[in-house]
């Protein structure tokens, strides 16, 4: 990288929040002076940070990240060596001040409210970065032939689900900048701002200083009351001026045609098809005042003007005496001499040439015309297809960022126009197949749908069993139990040997409406509160007592710190019950605060949350006994069945059934997110639930088997 290249910075720093909400920082260290020992410029250091708190804790994390950034930079300005070794020790030496001073602070930093990058730009073009979390960023790449290519930088920085607090920055990023390259990062509320502010188009038509102006007055005039900060890095020649116009290529526009146009035009193919061809057709012909012909109006005047000297000829003859004479000239009428026929051989040769270069005019007229209406259709098309090309690069972003609602709707979008595109040529059709496979792949990533073709089965009733006869399904000691309700059975599998084990059941304890494991049993429900202790260790089934004041019924069951927990979907309510002689009662409401009816409740699930499975696809979360504001994400196609729910308290994992959609989809517990859907060709409906946190493993019961698939 020659060091003829150097970095111009723009600054943008709006400050309009009402209330402090977050902490926001932007810090720029300048290059200064040159160094001694290597001769040339520091590297110049910027940080940029957005952290969801106001805690005193982060003020003193980000004080902590620029103190060591500084005192780094300082000690390494003298040491001659490359940009990434340099960089290298900086990421080292921050990670180690983050240790030390979360170590000792007593308060838990919650990284993901902490997002913060460290950029470090070298003499010569050469970037490096490093960071945690995200932030709005903007890398426009100039190309050979001048275009300009967008792409997301911060993205591109590999990082973990779950930070590592003892190494927060867990990589970083090198490379050369070349000239005309341009980088845009700011904080995360640009991304809600990205298409209103069109900050991609300004930064491609508008040198960097006026692009950091006019963004920061686009913002102050919508009146947004957020604070925002933000800097523009653009990669120039030294001897370049100040603030040089970054070249970007412009959309085709089509242009505004003056009412006079088509006869300039007509003139203009007049004088291209007399210029083309008359010097062929006729490369003699003069004016008769000695002048080259100028255009076929003034040789159409020639032509007149002969005719009218050739009768004046004829005209201006003696009338003939005799019949000898009149003998004569009927002979040479009838050789057509021309004596007494105005239209001679040269005349006709004239008009044709004159009808020739007429219909050559009209051809060179209509050809133009065509290859006009092409040019327009084809400058039509592209700017469509660039309109597609547009929004699928912004769901790539949006995606990245976290924001797959976005990211699927702009693809929507994007599929949508390029549907409306004919592929008439080979170029075009080739261009909208492209395209449209790349929308295919990035929808089938939005869907995470991870296909099985043959999960294992575990169980499979005989062919004569009754639909529905596997009704319930729980894990205890490493061991699968299934309620068999018109076998009036719980059948025990061994989930690595398939080994199988009955236990029997009396006519009132099924249908089973729920099955937990318990320490030392577990505990099957009915949903007229009829309870059954079946203990495998003592091949028992022992009825339990139920004192139920307050229940009116139970559709699941859970059990939390040796507590079970019932779902009563007509009270809207979870009911905590106490141990009891040979069983239990005195039932108390969980939910303290209830702002969904439980009405269509199907299924619970507990860690130290309630989860509660509607049936229309919502998944309830509470904690503490209010409801908790959380949601599952997104998912395509959407969920609007739920069959039951189960999750672990040492697992961010929330599993779901949609037995219309043949599908059981995993989510993130932390934030909702979809991790996977897995489907399979076998499935044909899965209802039933349960999974092992430890060996990663899910079970589900689907028709009347058990199949086992791995845990995303």
């Amino acid at each position: 990288m020659p060091d003829s290249l150097q970095y111009r910075l723009a600054e943008i720093e709006v400050t309009a929040s009402i209330a402090d909400e977050k902490i926001i920082g932007l810090f720029r260290y300048d290059a200064g002076d040159k160094s001694k020992l290597a001769g040339k410029k520091a590297p110049t250091l910027v940080i940029i940070a957005e952290i969801a708190s106001t805690l005193y804790l982060y003020e003193q994390l980000l004080d902590t990240i620029n103190e060591t950034a500084e005192q780094v930079r300082l000690l390494t300005t003298g040491v001659d060596t490359d940009p990434m070794t340099r960089f290298e020790k900086l990421v080292t030496r921050l990670n180690e001040a983050v240790q030390r001073f979360s170590e000792k602070e007593p308060t838990p930093i919650a990284w993901n409210r902490v997002n913060i990058f460290v950029l470090e730009l070298s003499e010569g073009g050469q970037l490096c970065l490093s960071g945690i979390g995200r932030l709005c960023n903007i890398f426009l790449q100039k190309q050979a032939d001048g275009t300009t290519k967008m792409f997301d930088l911060f993205g591109s920085l590999e990082q973990p689900a779950e930070p590592d607090p003892k190494k927060p920055f867990s990589s970083f990023i090198c490379g050369d900048m070349k000239e005309g390259d341009l980088l845009f990062a700011g904080t995360m509320n640009f991304e809600r701002y990205r298409n209103e502010l069109a900050i991609a188009n300004t930064l491609k038509s508008t040198p960097p200083v006026a692009a950091a102006q006019e963004i920061s007055k686009e913002l102050e005039r919508k009146g947004v009351q957020d604070d925002f900060a933000g800097i523009i890095i653009s990669c120039t020649a030294a001897q370049a001026i100040p603030a040089p116009t970054v070249i970007a290529t412009e959309p085709e526009t089509l242009s505004v045609k003056k009412s006079t146009a088509s006869v300039e035009k007509l003139y203009e193919e007049e004088r291209a098809a007399e210029t083309m061809l008359g010097p062929a057709l006729s490369p003699t012909a003069v004016h008769p005042a000695g002048k080259p012909l100028a255009s076929l109006t003034e040789r159409a005047k020639t032509w007149v003007q002969d005719l009218k000297a050739q009768r004046a000829m004829q005209q201006s003859r003696p009338a003939t005496k005799g019949r000898a004479d009149d003998i004569a000239i009927n002979s040479m009428r009838g050789m057509h001499a021309g004596a007494g026929f105005a239209l001679t051989l040269k005349h006709k040769l004239l008009i044709g040439v004159g009808v020739v270069v007429v219909v050559a005019a009209l051809g060179g007229t209509w050809w133009y015309r065509s290859a006009q209406k092409a040019a327009e259709a084809q400058a039509a098309w592209n700017v469509i297809f660039d309109q597609a090309q547009d929004k699928k690069n912004r769901s790539d972003a949006s995606a990245v960022y976290g924001n797959e609602d976005q990211a699927r709707k702009l693809l929507q979008e994007a599929e949508s126009l390029l549907n409306g595109l004919d592929g008439s040529t080979p170029d075009r059709a080739t261009s909208k197949q492209t395209l449209l496979g790349e929308i295919a792949e990035m929808k089938t990533k939005l869907r995470r749908e991870v296909r099985i073709e043959a999960p294992e089965q575990l169980v499979a009733l005989p062919m004569n069993a009754p639909a529905g006869s596997l009704q319930q399904l729980a894990l205890f000691k490493g061991n699968l139990y299934a309620v068999d309700g018109p076998g009036l059975s719980v059948m025990q599998v061994n989930p690595t040997t398939k080994e199988q084990k009955k236990f029997s059941l009396s006519p009132e304890q099924v249908p089973a409406v729920g099955l937990a494991a318990g320490t030392d049993s577990l505990i099957l429900a009915t949903a007229g509160n009829t309870w059954a202790s079946i203990s495998p260790s003592g091949n028992t089934v022992k009825p339990l007592t139920i004192s139920a004041a307050k229940s009116s019924g139970t559709r699941g069951i859970a059990i939390y710190n040796r507590r079970p927990y019932t779902l009563d979907p007509d009270a809207n309510q979870v009911w905590r019950w106490t141990a009891a002689s040979g069983g239990y009662g005195g039932e108390t409401g969980y939910i303290k605060q209830l702002s969904t009816s439980l009405g269509n409740a199907v299924g619970i699930a507990i860690d130290a949350n309630i989860y509660v499975a509607l049936q229309d696809g919502r998944v309830i979360r509470y904690y503490q006994g209010n409801e908790d504001p959380w949601s599952l994400g997104a998912a395509d196609p959407p969920v609007t069945n739920i069959h039951d729910v189960w999750t672990a308290a040492d697992l961010d994992r929330v599993v779901v059934t949609d037995q219309a959609g043949k599908r059981i989809l995993v989510y993130r517990k932390q934030d909702g997110r979809l991790v996977a859907q897995l489907t399979s060709p076998v499935l044909e409906g899965p209802t039933r639930v349960t999974g092992d946190a430890t060996t990663k493993k899910l079970y589900v019961i689907d028709g009347n088997k058990i199949l086992g698939f791995d845990l995303p």
